[in-house]
């Protein structure tokens, strides 16, 4: 019961190379090996004894393992990557399982579901505490999912749950490996607050959304359970909840989580363009003098391509992580843009250059411009420090643009 990772090459420009030193990553992880150790029925037993004590307590969920079994020994078999609807699933580990769908629905699901309570209220706790916030971009909207299943979990099993009382546990017994997570069950009160609030105003939507959906006769497709989820962050529970009150079967593939976790709406990740069209691909890193504050040097020109020029050093900053590139000039020409291309600084001239390849070229920065730039870094880095400080650890920078006459950041923050 382990992954087998081979990390044998490396694949640079276009060309694979055999490592010096290769490894065999078994991918074990400590709980697997707590899991093993103590013999529990599942991992989440191993992991989270405590925790799931504490939700039975106010719950009421009976923990039947003799059943759990029967269930666990099928589902292990079942490929949940299968786009099968929920109840075509269900109907196939009862069937499998020899269990009665009583079992399955009274005792089963709200097993799962003190599982699934115990797993993402711990990694909604180390999200925040890492300084993510529930979203609808990136990691944080992994967060609202699993924070909205959460508040549907509870809801639906009648939970008389503390979330606060639940990420404390997980906190005090993470004390020693991570301290840290104290900070961010303090974080957590506002943050569940408002995000429940913002998730029962979809809820008392959902009703009207699917009233209006049924008088036009259009079918609750997956794609339209998935624009629903993604626009308005009414999960696809709630829609066949209120639809079957209406006398309306939804089916919920099984995979509807993970495929949107995997879409773009989610992973879509920002890669920078850079506006020069130069070809880079073969030419040397450049040697970055900028990082030494050097504002004059002479450097040898290793490719001219009309404006563009790349040389062997650069005392020019090049534009990166919203901070606008140095100007200057190089041999008496005006810089006018300076980009990084996989390492490589590629400076824009006003016009084209009179020097050719392997020529040595004079460089000066416009110190002044230089000098308020950095200026309006180390601004935002106090802002964003004092925001910290006030609002809370979760209150990162999500973007940010410093120029030579002003600069802005956008600091994350749940209200």
């Amino acid at each position: 019961m382990s992954n087998s990772v081979f990390t044998q090459y490396e694949y640079i420009n276009n060309k694979i190379k055999e490592l010096d030193g290769m490894v065999v990553d078994v991918g074990w992880g400590f709980e697997r090996l707590l899991w093993f150790y103590t013999g529990a029925d599942t991992i989440y037993d191993a992991s989270f004894n405590k925790q799931l004590k504490y939700i039975a307590k106010n719950s009421g969920i009976k923990f039947d393992r003799k059943i759990y079994r029967k269930v666990a020994d099928i589902s292990g078999f079942v490929n949940v990557g299968d786009a099968q609807s929920l109840e075509k699933f269900d109907d196939y580990i009862i069937n499998r399982a020899k269990i009665t769908k009583d079992d399955y629905y009274n005792i089963i699901k709200p097993m799962q579901a003190a599982y699934a309570i115990a797993d993402h209220s711990r990694s909604l706790l180390f999200g925040v505490t890492d300084g993510a916030l529930p979203s609808n971009v990136g990691g944080g909207y992994n967060l609202r999912i699993i924070l909205r299943r959460m508040f549907d979990l509870v809801d639906e099993h009648n939970i008389n749950l503390d979330i606060i009382k639940l990420m404390e546990l997980h906190a005090s017994e993470l004390k020693g490996l991570y301290d840290e997570l104290s900070d961010g069950v303090a974080e957590m009160p506002n943050i569940i607050e408002v995000e429940r609030k913002r998730y029962d105003a979809t809820k008392s939507a959902a009703g009207k959304i699917v009233d209006t959906m049924l008088a036009k006769k259009e079918s609750i497709t997956t794609d339209r359970l998935k624009l629903l989820y993604e626009s308005n962050g009414i999960t696809p529970e709630h829609i066949a909840i209120v639809a079957k009150s209406k006398g309306i079967n939804v089916e919920i593939p099984e995979n509807f989580y993970s495929s949107i976790i995997k879409s773009d709406f989610v992973e879509g990740k920002k890669v920078k363009v850079s506006k020069s069209q130069l070809d880079t691909s073969t030419l040397p890193k450049t040697e970055k003098l900028f990082y030494s504050f050097t504002s004059k040097a002479q450097a040898r020109a290793i490719k001219v391509e009309g404006n563009e020029v790349v040389l062997d050093k650069t005392p020019f900053y090049a534009e990166s992580g919203g901070q606008e590139a140095d100007f200057g000039m190089i041999n008496g020409i005006n810089v006018i843009d300076v980009q990084s291309s996989n390492g490589v600084i590629v400076h824009t001239l006003e016009h084209k250059p009179n020097f050719l390849v392997n020529n040595i070229v004079n460089c000066e920065v416009d110190i002044d411009r230089r000098l308020r730039l950095m200026v309006h870094h180390t601004a935002t880095h106090l802002i964003s420090a004092s925001c910290r400080k006030v609002l809370g650890k979760h209150a990162w920078q999500e973007g940010a643009h410093k120029g030579p006459d002003k600069a802005h950041i956008d600091i994350a923050h749940h209200e």
